[in-house]
């Protein structure tokens, strides 16, 4: 997962947001879905065993004092 990263060519500083809409759509999802699946418990084909660093709860499961994050 990318923070965000430069554009090369006009020097932007782009986020997820942008580049899920740019030319190479398809390979920042794509990477993206592999990236999660590591954190989380690897279930994707071209994934390794996954790390349990990261699980998802429904939002009414969530403690009052806590705060959601959510992908950036």
């Amino acid at each position: 997962m990318a923070n965000s990263v430069i554009d090369p060519n006009t020097g932007a500083s782009l986020e997820y947001r942008h580049l899920i809409k740019g030319p190479d759509a398809k390979q920042w999802q794509q990477d993206n879905m592999i990236e999660i699946n590591r954190l989380t418990d690897g279930r994707l084909i071209k994934s390794s065993t996954g790390t349990k660093t990261i699980s998802f709860i429904a939002r009414s499961k969530l403690p009052k004092h806590k705060k959601a994050t959510y992908l950036r």
